[in-house]
């Protein structure tokens, strides 16, 4: 019973999100890849591994944009917040990110994916949404 009311809620979830949402959360998992490839070799070109460099600028930038307030409402850690320009706010987080362990990393990389694609989706939908949706797309991806 319990299984199937959350399995149709589920699917009724899934419905509101239109192709557009789809494209930003792929934009956000594309963002979070670059962060933990960052983690796992931090002598590439920061920007460019977070930020591909094939984006368009339009999108590049509000990428950039989404990623930076992401990081400061995730909040991982106060001293990374008021850090600028963005590169070095992205360097902290990344930083503080390692500090942790690999499945707590994977926990906030996953909150991070769904701050970013409620930011460029202009925050339409409750968090747990796209929180739900970004697990979901994650986990067909992988």
């Amino acid at each position: 019973m319990f299984c199937t009311k959350f399995g149709r809620k589920l699917k009724d979830l899934f419905k509101k999100f239109d192709d557009f949402l789809r494209n930003n959360v792929d934009t956000a998992l594309k963002v979070t890849t670059g962060i933990k490839l960052l983690l796992d070799s931090p002598l590439t070109s920061l920007i460019t591994q977070v930020i591909p460099g094939d984006w368009d600028d339009k999108i590049a930038a509000k990428a950039k944009l989404a990623l930076g307030k992401a990081i400061d409402t995730l909040a991982l850690v106060d001293k990374c917040i008021k850090v600028e320009p963005f590169e070095e706010k992205l360097l902290c987080f990344a930083r503080e990110l390692k500090l942790l362990s690999p499945a707590m990393q994977q926990a906030v990389l996953h909150k991070l994916a769904s701050h970013v694609a409620s930011e460029l989706d202009g925050n339409r939908f409750k968090r747990n949404q796209y929180d739900a949706f970004v697990q979901g797309v994650y986990t067909t991806n992988k």
